[in-house]
């Protein structure tokens, strides 16, 4: 259902951040950060490309969810035992969200 739906039209919690964000072929953003790459430094980076300063004093984020990569949890399941798995959702998850892939500089193999 979700692969056959226009982008626009998805519900906002599925919609690919790319078309959230116009990040293809409309708004120029000067830098896009990941979670996963370090809030303070990414903060503190922003923050000063803004002329601002940046006092970390108090803030505390912490990366609570694990971030393994597709291979990773490929093999969690290849090798969990009495465990089949088709490939399906992973390709149709890459096809959705090829662009946001690409522009978050993720790494999202096809295994099928």
């Amino acid at each position: 259902f979700v692969a056959k739906q226009d982008p626009t039209e998805m519900n906002i919690h599925w919609r690919p951040v790319s078309v959230n964000c116009h990040l293809k072929g409309g708004v120029h953003y000067d830098a896009i950060f990941r979670l996963e790459d370090g809030f303070n430094d990414q903060l503190a980076y922003a923050f000063n490309m803004s002329g601002l300063d940046f006092q970390p004093d108090g803030i505390t984020v912490e990366n609570q969810i694990s971030t393994p990569s597709v291979q990773g949890r490929v093999d969690f399941f290849l090798l969990s035992p009495n465990t089949t798995y088709s490939f399906e959702l992973v390709d149709l998850v890459s096809d959705v969200y090829a662009d946001d892939i690409e522009i978050g500089r993720y790494s999202f193999t096809k295994y099928a």
